[in-house]
């Protein structure tokens, strides 16, 4: 986009979104979402974090993911307890039950006034119940 002479975030971060989502090339996805957050230095919402946290865990980067999704966790950006879903979903894969209910009871209880229809309380619920079959 630069070499075009501008700046566009929007088409930046679509492009990160098709990258991971349709072509599963998460390492230019995780490019895209880390030059997005160059270009805006003051972006406060945690979301394109938690996706460089995703795509780490979906290369099987489990040590990056963690270090990257605990980085937002303990940062002051907004909405940074959705970290906890994929945090969750990382100590699932390494079977660690415990600790991924742990993750997922955050963040639940963040949102326990939530409409429960909301996609993000949904997932969680759902994973909780998941989780809660394997202990």
């Amino acid at each position: 986009y630069k070499e075009w002479g501008f700046v566009d975030d929007d088409a930046m971060i679509s492009e990160a979104y098709i990258a991971e989502y349709k072509y599963q090339e998460f390492d230019k996805a995780m490019s895209l979402y880390n030059q997005a957050l160059l270009d805006n230095p003051g972006y406060r919402l945690s979301d394109l974090h938690i996706n460089v946290g995703r795509c780490y865990r979906l290369l099987n980067n489990h040590k990056e993911a963690i270090d990257k999704l605990t980085q937002v966790i303990n940062s002051s950006l907004y909405y940074k307890v959705d970290a906890n879903y994929e945090l969750a979903l990382i100590y699932k894969e390494k079977g660690n039950i415990k600790k991924a209910i742990n993750h997922i009871d955050i963040m639940l209880d963040h949102y326990k006034h939530a409409d429960s229809t909301l996609i993000k309380v949904y997932r969680a619920k759902t994973l909780k119940k998941e989780l809660s079959k394997q202990l």
